[in-house]
């Protein structure tokens, strides 16, 4: 597989957020990686978790699935979710409704 397809993940903080930022590809093959990864964050009443789409060229039914379930695990411990994401992603999650469960910036 080439390198620029390779799907990553990283966890990064602030103050105000939690970013989590997945580059590449978001589907099946990435699940656990980013189910794994996202495992990771510690969610507290209030805080916001951003899922940063921005490095990802690609995604599918199996990566909405990722970002609907992470999505409600942040909520069902109080938190918030926030999406980030531009092309094709933000397409198919404007396209799927997705942007009514969670806000999409820009």
């Amino acid at each position: 597989m080439e390198e620029r397809y390779r799907t990553r993940v990283t966890l990064s903080s602030s103050d105000n957020a939690i970013v989590m930022s997945i580059s590449g590809e978001p589907d099946l093959g990435s699940r656990k990686m980013i189910l794994d990864c996202f495992g990771g964050i510690e969610v507290e009443e209030g805080t916001l978790v951003v899922i940063d789409l921005g490095g990802a060229y690609y995604l599918d039914s199996e990566g909405l699935k990722i970002i609907i379930f992470c999505g409600r695990s942040v909520e069902s411990r109080g938190g918030k979710m926030a999406i980030v994401c531009v092309g094709m992603p933000k397409r198919v999650i404007t396209m799927t409704k997705v942007d009514q469960l969670f806000p999409v910036y820009p």
